[in-house]
């Protein structure tokens, strides 16, 4: 728990003049499969309560109150500073495992489900690593792409 800003966590030292910031980037590398060998393969959840906006960009609304980021889901073929392959005749490789994933599971399965499928089918490389990513989930109830079924 502390303030923070759109680039990371404010330390108890940080002000404008001398700003004291643990950026979320500098997170995910202590504590990825390369440099943290005791959690590979094991679930990594990291909590975090802070803001993520700087002071100059807010702005009051006493009009209405709504969520700027509300039902949002994104998904990304690769984590951040990591590229994303590509076969030079079939194309990038997570559009069509992408692809495979909606055609088998988008009629049983929600959005999130398909796209965790996605990211396992990732999980042991074939030859290149790539793992895609889901970001900025906002959303508060499950999306089906064919509702009834």
């Amino acid at each position: 728990m502390s303030h923070g800003n759109l680039e990371g966590i404010c330390g108890m030292a940080h002000d404008a003049e001398n700003p004291d910031v643990l950026l979320y980037d500098t997170i995910f590398q202590i504590f990825n499969n390369r440099k943290c060998l005791s959690l590979r393969d094991k679930h990594n959840v990291i909590t975090v309560q802070a803001c993520r906006v700087s002071p100059e960009n807010l702005e009051a609304d006493s009009v209405c109150k709504i969520h700027m980021a509300k039902d949002f889901i994104a998904f990304c073929s690769s984590t951040p500073h990591n590229v994303s392959w590509r076969d030079s005749t079939k194309g990038s490789i997570f559009i069509m495992e992408l692809i495979t994933c909606f055609q088998k599971y988008s009629w049983c399965c929600h959005l999130v489900e398909v796209f965790q499928k996605v990211q396992k089918s990732f999980e042991n490389p074939r030859v290149k690593a790539q793992m895609p990513t889901i970001e900025r989930l906002s959303m508060t109830r499950a999306f089906h792409l064919f509702p009834g079924n």
